[in-house]
């Protein structure tokens, strides 16, 4: 118990460090912004509304029809008017701002026109094209400032957190469920009937909050990380998950332990009710979904949420540094971030939406389906599209991951696979990349209805190591041949690494293909740049030292040089190629080798300390 003790005290200083820091980096205005429009928030915007369910309905009239059970019970229909004139002003000003939305008639003529410039057939636009289709009326379109895109976060945060959506929610789907069970059984039911499940304040903000988040998915720059893309994203991600929200009953995790301590604290303090709200348990990026089937009338009242944003982002994540250039950490934060997303589709989300987009479904989650295209308005996407029109956006992310995965192992040195080797066996799962890029595509082939055999990309490639061994390669002290790859699917290449005229020709003719494992360094690898793990210092050291030695012991004959850069590139990888031997002393600039002199010298210096006291 006392240990028990010690670790909560050490858990609530921890958090207190954390609020404290993430304060103090926000400045004052924007967090009396925030907490006065926090403030606003609950107290427009109500928890716990109990809500006749046959009032309930979709429409630009959804909060006159809304009557909730106090008003019954008073016999009038006094709905919150200052709360529908709040939500209708952030709408007005904040969501839809400046950015007018087009529909959807008007985007796919606009489609249709830009296609019909450049071709006489024109297709009709499928779910792959949703990105062209959301692109506002006036281009580049202009996002709200942060500190409102923030609070539109907080504020969809409160909505979809509200226990009376729950509630709505679960009694729907116990009703989809047990229609369901009856129609497998045969039994028929009369009765198709089914009511609206969301509550007015969010039935009001779903047209216009589709628009935002689509908007700002594909407007938004990818590479800032304090644009509207991350914000839009996640303001999506939150709307797509409402089950992450726990009540709060007292047990559970320790957030939520703390956040109820506090506030019955504050309820003893003060005269008014407060009421204990629901924790957010933040899923990690490779946690998977805590779906359950109680949220199935979610899904199908928001079912275009999980499909056209989800479109959008697949074509736009190719454009994330996936790359191992400059910063290492960048392919880490892009992959995290395909990982996000992918982790909401489990495959009963995706059984439902396939089922909804199929036209399989039960007869109430059809209606729910219909009231959620009805309550869009003219913005609701074309009832044709499919999961399955974005394979190629899929297959062409896919095929990016991995090839930036390869070359990042065959650039791995010494150090680096030791370090794997090291993380692989203390994980006990074999590598971690490789085991999260496994379930990326098992997730996409779910997703997007992948065959079961398909592969990014197949494995046809068999080296031969020439010419040294690989610890001498992994030292510098060998040679590789870069037309080494022997590929039957590969084009054909001459000594140089390059497409000679045969592999043009096979190109062109389509028998083979390029894969994106064939592009190979031009040039000498002991000239090459200088990486992110060496010292520059050292590494110009090392190559005149190198050269010096090379040149002394007659190993390389002469230096290369060119009329241009790429001339004298090629000349030097020529040299490189019919040199058997030579010393490469470049390891010698790597960073993480000066960590074994240093500790020796850090022991012989504490060593000569202790002779010299105790001595």
């Amino acid at each position: 118990m006392a240990n028990g003790g010690l670790y909560w005290k050490e858990q609530r200083r921890e958090m207190y460090r954390t609020r404290t820091s993430r304060a103090a980096n926000t400045p004052y205005g924007q967090r009396v912004y925030s907490y006065l429009f926090s403030t606003y928030v609950q107290y427009f915007v109500k928890h716990g509304i109990t809500y006749q369910n046959e009032t309930i309905d979709v429409g630009v009239d959804c909060f006159d029809r809304a009557v909730t059970i106090d008003e019954k019970e008073l016999g009038g229909n006094d709905s919150n008017c200052s709360g529908e004139l709040f939500l209708r002003l952030v709408i007005e000003f904040w969501l839809e701002g400046l950015n007018k939305a087009l529909t959807t008639n008007q985007s796919i003529q606009r489609f249709r026109n830009v296609r019909s410039s450049s071709s006489s057939n024109v297709a009709q636009p499928t779910m792959s094209d949703a990105l062209e289709l959301s692109k506002p009326l006036e281009y580049p379109s202009t996002p709200p400032p942060q500190p409102l895109q923030s609070s539109i976060i907080s504020l969809v945060r409160h909505l979809i957190s509200d226990p009376s959506l729950r509630n709505l929610i679960e009694k729907a789907s116990g009703l989809v469920q047990t229609r369901q069970v009856k129609e497998r059984e045969g039994v028929s039911v009369g009765n198709s009937e089914m009511a609206w499940c969301l509550t007015p304040a969010l039935t009001a903000m779903q047209p216009s909050l589709l628009n935002y988040i689509r908007q700002g998915l594909s407007c938004g720059p990818i590479h800032d990380r304090s644009s509207s893309f991350y914000t839009a994203l996640d303001t999506w991600l939150a709307y797509l998950e409402p089950w992450n929200y726990k009540r709060s009953q007292g047990s559970g995790s320790s957030m939520g332990n703390i956040s109820s301590r506090l506030r019955n604290v504050a309820a003893s303090k003060s005269n008014h009710p407060v009421e204990r709200r629901p924790v957010l348990v933040a899923p990690k990026s490779s946690a998977p979904s805590t779906y359950s089937s109680n949220w199935e009338a979610y899904v199908c009242a928001n079912a275009h949420f999980y499909t056209v944003p989800l479109a959008i982002f697949l074509k736009r994540a190719r454009e994330l540094d996936f790359t191992n250039q400059g910063n290492k950490m960048e392919y880490k934060r892009s992959f995290i971030l395909v990982q996000r997303v992918l982790r909401v589709y489990s495959r009963k989300i995706v059984s439902t939406i396939n089922v909804l987009l199929n036209k399989r479904a039960d007869v109430l989650s059809t209606a729910l389906f219909a009231k959620h295209c009805t309550n869009l308005l003219e913005f609701c996407p074309p009832l044709t599209w499919k999961l399955s029109d974005c394979q190629v956006c899929a297959t062409n992310l896919l095929e990016e991951v991995y090839s930036q995965h390869q070359k990042r192992k065959e650039a791995m040195d010494l150090f680096d696979r030791l370090e794997e080797k090291l993380e692989s066996v203390f994980s006990g799962i074999g590598s971690n990349e490789d085991v999260a890029l496994g379930k990326v595509l098992d997730q996409v082939r779910s997703i997007v209805n992948l065959p079961l055999d398909y592969r990014v990309m197949p494995d046809q490639q068999s080296r031969r190591h020439s010419n040294g061994s690989r610890l001498l390669r992994l030292f510098g002290l060998g040679n590789q041949d870069i037309t080494e790859i022997e590929d039957v699917m590969a084009p054909d290449r001459d000594s140089k690494g390059l497409l000679s005229d045969r592999g043009r020709r096979q190109i062109y003719c389509g028998s083979v293909k390029c894969n994106p494992l064939d592009v190979r360094y031009i040039g000498d690898p002991l000239l090459s740049r200088t990486k992110s793990y060496e010292i520059p210092l050292l590494v110009d050291l090392a190559i005149y030292a190198s050269h010096y030695l090379n040149k002394r012991l007659g190993f390389v004959p002469a230096t290369a040089s060119g009329d241009d850069d790429l001339t004298q590139h090629i000349h030097e990888m020529e040299l490189y190629q019919n040199t058997s031997f030579r010393i490469n002393l470049r390891f010698l600039a790597d960073i993480r080798f000066m960590i074994v002199p240093a500790a020796f010298y850090a022991a012989s210096f504490v060593r000569s300390c202790v002779v010299a006291l105790f001595g």
